[in-house]
Order: structure tokens, then sequence, then C-alpha cells
């Protein structure tokens, strides 16, 4: 048998506005529950069962201004309408460079729970983010389908990508290195009369923690004891231009993320590295279209 299609990650679309085409990471991911049974003196099933299903689409994508313009209550958003999140995989040419029309699609034929979990940016890196889709059960049809052989459209490139910027606790700018915040949602799922689907997804409570480097041991320490509450945390990210340059930092183009009462803890600290936690008593404020002050 000989190879004859390849397929490689395309893109997502959002609520049929936004589109991400940057992507890593990404999988679908039909998270069945399992079960199996076997007679007396049986060596192998002889029943296959599966008791429920909690499909997911993960992925990071560089795309964040995108993502944030649809979770507009914080980290979440409920993608209430139909076809509102569609994954779509493109089939390699068989010779030559480059895909041809027709793909691969996972779409989710109803409403969906859309969540991020971590946002992270390091010096001389592009920015990203990591989320997830997962799919709710309407009552009727399945909440995910697939389908091969799809006519894929092209997407346009991402013109809004973003990379590390300056970081502040209090007044001292701690020279980061790399940031970092993860929110730690807790997802609670949920399905009764014996669904296999999940009918309601929410998030429970988070545990925002933003972790800073920085080689500049001595600006760490000068933001506070350790531990110690710092105050407030202020930590932009630099929007990249084209040809190796980034937006000035008047120019109201970056992204903004303000976390206040941050509690700050040491985790380790050397004259080549310091590495610190700041755990937060709720989600920073992201806004985007800022100039760096």
């Amino acid at each position: 048998m000989t190879t004859t299609e390849v397929i490689r990650p395309y893109c997502v679309v959002l609520n049929g506005t936004y589109t991400l085409v940057n992507l890593a990471d990404n999988r679908v991911d039909p998270g069945f529950g399992e079960f199996e049974r076997m007679a007396a003196n049986a060596t192998a099933p002889t029943f296959l069962g599966v008791l429920n299903a909690s499909p997911l689409f993960a992925l990071t994508t560089e795309q964040i201004k995108e993502v944030l313009a649809v979770t507009t209550n914080g980290i979440f958003a409920d993608l209430s309408s139909s076809n509102d999140a569609i994954f779509k995989w493109r089939y390699a040419q068989s010779a030559g460079v480059g895909f041809g029309s027709n793909g691969v699609t996972a779409t989710i034929t109803d409403s969906a729970f859309l969540y991020w979990s971590s946002l992270e940016a390091r010096q001389d890196s592009v920015a990203n983010m990591s989320l997830a889709i997962e799919p709710i059960y309407n009552g009727t049809n399945a909440p995910l389908v697939l389908a091969a052989d799809e006519a894929v459209t092209s997407a346009a490139t991402d013109a809004y990508l973003y990379t590390l910027g300056p970081v502040t606790v209090g007044a001292v700018d701690i020279e980061p290195e790399s940031v970092r915040l993860d929110v730690q949602p807790n997802v609670d799922r949920r399905r009764s009369g014996g669904d296999v689907w999940n009918t309601w997804i929410g998030i429970q409570s988070t545990r925002p923690v933003i972790t800073v480097t920085s080689a500049n041991s001595d600006l760490m320490v000068t933001a506070g004891d350790w531990p110690a509450s710092s105050g407030t945390l202020t930590w932009y990210l630099r929007r990249l231009g084209t040809g190796g340059t980034t937006y000035a930092d008047e120019a109201t183009e970056h992204i903004k993320i303000v976390a206040t009462g941050a509690q700050l803890l040491g985790d380790s600290l050397s004259g080549g590295q310091t590495t610190a936690r700041f755990r937060l008593y709720g989600l920073p404020t992201i806004t985007t279209g800022q100039a760096i002050t």
C-alpha cells in the first residue's frame, strides 16, 4: 500500500468571523469514557461500550487579539450559535509544495464553550495562548461532526502578532526575559438522564499565577520581600511589525495586562536568572490597543 493523502493543520474559524491560522499543538480529542466486560472464563472482551464522551478541541495560537475579541467574559466565551467553531485541515499536494483545495473539517454543530488557560511571552519569541473548545449537546444532533474531502477556502495570515514587553512590579521595571500567565481553570462538565454528551459546561473556579524570569536578581528582590504583597503587576505584550520592527511605545497597538494585589513568591534566586511567581486574587485585566507607559 502506498500513501495517497497527507493532511496538515490549517485553520480554526470562530463565530464565522475570527480565523486562527497560526496554530500549534492542535488536536481533536473525542474524550471517550470506554468500558468493557468479559464473560465467565473469557480471555478477551465480550462486550465493548462507551459510557460518555467529552470532545475537546485543544490548540495553541499566536493570534491573541482574536481570542480576546471572542472571550469578552474574561477567559471564556459561550459560542451559542450553530457552526461557531470549525477546525480545518488541508490535504497536502502529492507533488511539489503546497496544499490542495480540499481537506478534513471538524464542525461543532450547535453550541460550545471556549476558554483559554495560559498566555506566554518570551524574549526573541512570538507570544502565544493556549485554549480549548468543548461542544455542548443540544439533545438532538451529535455535537461534533467530522467530514472528509471538504472544500477548504483560503485564509489570510494574521497581522496582529506580539512579543514580550516591559513588566513592572509597583514602580520597579524588573527587566523580564519571560512571563507566563496560568489561569488554572477548574472546568465543570455536566450530563444527566443517561446522556453520553455534555449538556452543560462552565468554569467553577480559577487559580491564576503569573511566573516571571529575569537575569537581574537585584531588581527582582527590590520589587518586594519574599513573600510579600507586591501591589500592582503590569505586563505589556509589544506588537510586532514586519521586517524586524516593533511598534513604538506610544503607539496604541500593544496589549496591557494588569494584576492588582498580587503576592510575590520567589522560586529561585541566582546570579544568572531569578524566577518569581505572583499569585493573584482574581483574573488580571487585559486590554488591547494600548500604549506602553
